[in-house]
């Protein structure tokens, strides 16, 4: 069986372990949706609320991909829903001074949002707490079961 690393929380890693290999994916699943949903709710507080169609398009998603590996993503444009905000990334991430192609007039430039990155680092405790709250859950969801 592969070990799982999930968070680097040895004790977390030590019960993944000693579960089954079907069990110990989905509790892992678990911690990886309930933290990538943690991390969506914290950059949608870092926007402002007059920007109801930024806030919109934030998302997470969870995605068991080949090799058995699950991956966790949060941010602008991901998960369901995604199409409501396919240009969001201009106002996270800026533009740079930019011209029009056939005439040469300036269209101007976007400043930056860092909305994604200083949301993340403020909680990257609870996102953490989250995914070991939402992996022990399922350890014990999966215990009651035994019995």
């Amino acid at each position: 069986m592969p070990e799982r690393i999930l968070t680097g929380d040895k004790a977390l890693d030590r019960k993944l372990k000693n579960l089954g290999r079907k069990a110990a994916n989905r509790a892992a699943r678990a911690g990886l949706g309930r933290g990538a949903r943690m991390a969506a709710k914290r950059i949608k507080s870092e926007i402002p609320s007059s920007l109801k169609s930024v806030r919109r398009a934030i998302g997470s998603s969870v995605k068991k991909g080949t090799g058995g590996i699950t991956t966790a993503k949060a941010g602008a444009s991901v998960g369901k829903g995604s199409k409501a905000g396919k240009t969001i990334h201009w106002w996270i991430l800026g533009t740079a001074e930019r011209t029009q192609a056939t005439t040469g007039r300036s269209t101007g430039k976007s400043p930056a949002h860092g909305v994604v990155v200083s949301a993340v680092s403020k909680a990257a405790g609870s996102i953490k707490a989250a995914i070991q709250e939402g992996v022990a859950k399922s350890i014990m969801r999966a215990a009651k079961k035994l019995r």
